[in-house]
């Protein structure tokens, strides 16, 4: 049977089910491996509103595959329907990893999981939406190898039980409900899982390194891993071993593997915290509300103070160093969260010129510049009247980052505006400009980065990144508000 045989069945055959949006093949086979070296096949569907009927419909949808729409293949078929890395392969059984979401539901799972959605959004082989079009990941976060789902503590705690940790559904009230479960794992699991470990771990932090949803070969991975994970370079001849035994579909694992993979984790735990920990931290803060917060254009040509109470108080902690725009609202801002800070002030922060549209709302610029509406209808990028654009303002942020040259350990406070912020993540996640508009970080909201090698990482809490992120179009989302 050949890769373009069975996705294709697997695809139309849930297409057809009422309620379906998305269906999707990601993994091995999508990545191109022979299915002869691909252990289930990962099947990611996405449907309006989950039910018991739409769940059990696309179950039968699979089952129902017959041997000439796969191409002849005459194993037994096994549809799992679970969410996690159990593995059900044997010789003679060709598994369906059927995974099933509503789109709150894969919005949920983007946000607590980003690590295996990241890897999904690598798919090209897909009916309806992609499922980035539906929520991205956007990016990795460091923060993300020690809180998310199948990050290095999750991992651990498995592996302290024994177990391997997984969700399925309950459909007892009626509505759905993901139900946690653990499986006991006998000797030839315990060494898929610790394969399954250390590969996720090692790939996982490359991407964040790098920024790119990259899928690399064995010999590129063992380069990245004593490249950029030095200290673990000894675990490579283990993990080499483990990877024999699983293509070969062997039960000879080692008797220490649970020991040793346990190691590996705990000893990544470490670099990872002495990294980031002692990586300069640089927190960027929206300025508190003003009275011309009002849905009109507030840049650089009105300059209002904040209003009572528009800030709770001052943060915790003393920061380093303090930046700030000259823009009195900013000033205000960061008298009240830092008071004893001596502040640099700096023009690069200021907010976006909006030349002869400040103070119109967007209905009134429509009405008098067309053709800025019609550019960002195209997904254009134009500048504001006798003012900037997006671009000219990520690159004036890009010059004060620059610039930063902070030391280890050092902590730096940002106090400036909506559109310059929203520069900054917007190429910290990796969105393109012409969705940046649709980021919101609020009047006050402390967004935490990390520098490293030179650069900044987002290092956003989830409700956080969560919140910002989602005026971001997708299917089954209302549109975002056009205020740019």
């Amino acid at each position: 049977m050949s890769n373009s045989q069975i996705a294709p069945a697997l695809l139309d055959r849930l297409q057809a089910v009422p309620g379906v949006v998305s269906a999707s093949v990601v993994g091995s086979l999508a990545d191109g491996a022979d299915l002869s070296n691909v252990s289930d096949i990962d099947t990611i569907v996405i449907c309006d509103r989950l039910t018991r009927e739409v769940f059990e419909a696309c179950q039968a949808s699979v089952a129902e595959l017959t041997a000439e729409e796969l191409g002849g293949d005459d194993r037994e078929l096994y549809v799992n329907s679970t969410f996690g890395p159990l593995k059900f392969d044997t010789a003679r059984q060709l598994v369906i990893h059927l995974m099933i979401y509503d789109v709150a539901g894969h919005r949920r799972h983007v946000i607590k999981s980003p690590f295996t959605c990241f890897d999904w959004e690598r798919t090209r082989v897909h009916v309806g939406p992609h499922l980035a079009e539906i929520y991205p990941v956007l990016a990795l976060q460091p923060r993300d190898f020690l809180a998310a789902r199948r990050g290095i503590d999750d991992y651990i705690q498995d592996l302290d039980r024994g177990v391997i940790s997984y969700r399925r559904y309950s459909f007892e009230s009626g509505a759905p409900v993901e139900v946690s479960t653990t499986m006991d794992l006998d000797r030839k699991h315990r060494g898929e899982y610790a394969y399954h470990i250390i590969r996720n771990l090692v790939c996982n932090y490359t991407k964040l390194l790098s920024g790119q949803n990259d899928l690399h070969s064995e010999d590129e991975m063992v380069h990245q891993w004593c490249s950029r994970l030095q200290s673990l370079a000894d675990f490579v001849p283990f993990y080499q071993a483990l990877r024999e035994i699983k293509i070969a579909r062997g039960e000879a694992y080692p008797d220490d593997v649970v020991d040793r993979v346990r190691d590996f984790a705990g000893r990544m735990s470490e670099l990872l915290r002495e990294t980031w920990d002692r990586a300069p931290v640089v927190r960027f803060v929206r300025h508190g509300r003003t009275a011309l917060n009002d849905g009109s254009f507030l840049g650089q040509g009105r300059d209002p103070g904040l209003e009572p109470g528009a800030l709770a108080g001052a943060l915790d902690g003393t920061p380093d160093r303090v930046f700030c725009s000259p823009l009195r609202r900013c000033v205000e801002s960061a008298e009240i969260l830092v008071p004893e800070a001596d502040l640099v002030i700096d023009d690069r922060l200021r907010e976006i010129n909006y030349g002869d549209a400040e103070g119109l709302t967007p209905a009134l610029l429509a009405e008098a510049y067309p053709e800025m509406s019609d550019g960002w209808v195209r997904g254009d990028d134009p500048r504001f009247p006798c003012g900037e654009n997006s671009a000219d303002v990520a690159q004036r942020m890009q010059a004060f980052i620059d610039d930063l040259q902070p030391v280890a350990g050092e902590q730096i406070l940002v106090v400036s505006h909506n559109v310059v912020i929203r520069s900054l993540v917007g190429r910290l996640l990796n969105l393109q400009t012409r969705d940046w508009f649709k980021l919101r970080p609020g009047h006050g909201d402390v967004l935490e980065t990390a520098w490293y090698d030179g650069r900044l990482f987002p290092n956003f809490a989830p409700e956080q990144k969560a919140a910002f992120t989602d005026d971001l179009v997708g299917y089954g989302q209302e549109g975002s508000k056009d205020v740019r």
